[in-house]
């Protein structure tokens, strides 16, 4: 294949066949060099205590390797009958308990209120994305937050967490300066 590139435009030509033109989005930032993910190095601490015959519990992920609970065992089985792309914004059961869970918590919320995915991290992405600005982000927080903030060119503002406000911050300490524009 040979490829010729000017910006936002490529050709890319297959022996034998006509050019194909594609356009690309110069819309999206750049994505900034990611250092090793601090989630990676814990998978591979615990890979080698499991190496050396350790019991281990694996929390440093999403994926802890628990045993599925059986009415939720029941429920995906009972799902796969399915067999198909899902409402792009959740189920309307899932998105309604959501909003309950909020509303329940002092935070009205109604299901054309809430959107849901496939985990924090892709949801979580694609709101940066969206939004294109800087980010407060509660400390401690999961590592990869952050780090999806700098991939992008974005800072995030890291706000310390009292003990004992269940993961919220001091509304006070949100307080942010403007930010200055890179050349």
């Amino acid at each position: 294949m040979i490829i010729r590139q000017s910006p936002g435009l490529s050709l890319a030509v297959h022996p034998g066949q006509a050019a194909a033109v594609t356009r690309h989005a110069t819309w999206l930032p750049p994505v900034r060099d990611v250092p090793v993910s601090a989630t990676l190095a814990a998978i591979e601490a615990l890979m080698a205590r499991r190496g050396r015959g350790l019991p281990v519990l694996p929390l440093a992920f999403g994926e802890a390797g628990l045993a599925v609970h059986p009415v939720l065992r029941r429920a995906l089985a009972a799902a796969t009958a399915a067999n198909g792309y899902g409402p792009v914004a959740g189920h309307p059961a899932l998105r309604s308990a959501a909003a309950g869970y909020w509303t329940r918590r002092g935070l009205p919320t109604g299901p054309d209120q809430v959107v849901c995915g496939p985990g924090s991290k892709p949801l979580l992405f694609g709101l940066l994305l969206a939004v294109g600005a800087d980010v407060a982000v509660p400390r401690p927080s999961w590592v990869s937050y952050a780090a999806q903030a700098a991939m992008i060119g974005n800072r995030a503002h890291l706000v310390p967490v009292p003990p004992g406000e269940g993961g919220i911050p001091d509304p006070a300490a949100l307080a942010l300066r403007p930010r200055q524009r890179r050349p």
